[in-house]
């Protein structure tokens, strides 16, 4: 099952594990909101973006809100890796209706089951 995934981070240990267990998947690494907007604008549409809400060129989850709200982006499932605080993680995932989120460390076995009951549930399709 080898899916487009968008990997917005600039941490490189973060970077290195995530493309490891993630290395059944075509992954595109990219380190600043305004390079994620630039790709998803020129027509990019990957299966899954997994970001830090953190980046150095915006306030902090202002590309989280932005995505979960564009009409556009809206339906790309997002996956958060946070080093916040876990109150305002959890308020802020449920307000823009995040898939899934990990705190960092996250263990790496956990999100990469993550990313597959992601795209095993968007395969199956909405249920009534």
């Amino acid at each position: 099952m080898n899916k487009e995934i968008l990997i917005v981070e600039r941490n490189k240990p973060t970077l290195n594990i995530l493309k490891t267990v993630l290395n059944d998947h075509h992954v595109e690494v990219l380190t600043d909101g305004r390079s994620v907007l630039k790709r998803l604008e020129e027509g990019v549409c990957p299966d899954l973006i997994i970001m830090d809400p953190d980046l150095p060129d915006q306030p902090d989850w202002q590309l989280v809100e932005h995505l979960s709200h564009h009409h556009a982006f809206s339906s790309i499932p997002l996956m958060v890796l946070s080093d916040g605080s876990e109150e305002e993680t959890r308020s802020r995932v449920v307000a823009h209706g995040v898939m899934d989120y990990f705190f960092k460390p996250f263990n790496p076995e956990s999100l990469a089951r993550s990313v597959e009951n992601i795209f095993v549930s968007r395969a199956m399709g909405p249920i009534y």
